[in-house]
């Protein structure tokens, strides 16, 4: 069985399903699983779907990151190689120290080379940062209080950002 990229293209309107046991039968069959569930693979990396997550809904961070996204890239069964998360508003408080949602993402964007970066004028408004207003989208100022890894910035800085390993797909939650 040959394995298909999610990003080159997958038939995924070819599938034609009477239940669900067909839908996972059909998946397999086109190379999407390789885990209990279905799921997206690629054996190639260079293939392999990136995206980044902006966090910009109320609770986006607790519910989506905390009990979807963040459990399955620890147990590596995302699908797709995350490159970025940027949190807006009340999303960047699972960012602080001694918080287990950040402290476990972290430790995994530190192990997958993720991105995390917080809006820097979200973060000088609840005193997450040191720098000032006047300073926001100059990349000058500085995560304070947040868990290892973590950046302050703006869409310039997000773009610089990411321009190092360009998403395939940018998802806003």
């Amino acid at each position: 069985m040959q394995s298909r990229c999610l990003s080159s293209n997958a038939p995924f309107g070819l599938i034609k399903t009477n239940n669900d046991t067909d839908f996972v039968r059909d998946c397999v069959e086109w190379g999407y699983s390789k885990h209990p569930g279905v799921r997206p693979t690629c054996d190639d990396k260079e293939k392999e779907m990136k995206v980044a997550y902006v966090f910009a809904t109320n609770m986006a961070s607790s519910f989506k990151l905390a009990t979807m996204i963040l459990p399955q890239l620890e147990q590596g069964i995302h699908g797709a190689k995350v490159v970025g998360m940027m949190f807006f508003d009340d999303n960047i408080f699972c960012l602080r120290v001694g918080d287990p949602v950040g402290e476990r993402l972290a430790r995994i964007a530190k192990e997958q080379g993720i991105l995390l970066m917080v809006c820097d004028q979200c973060a000088v408004r609840r005193g997450l940062a040191e720098g000032t207003f006047d300073q926001c989208g100059t990349g000058s100022v500085k995560a304070k209080g947040m868990v290892e890894g973590v950046v302050c910035g703006c869409f310039p800085q997000l773009y610089a950002a990411l321009s190092e390993a360009m998403p395939d797909q940018v998802i806003t939650l």
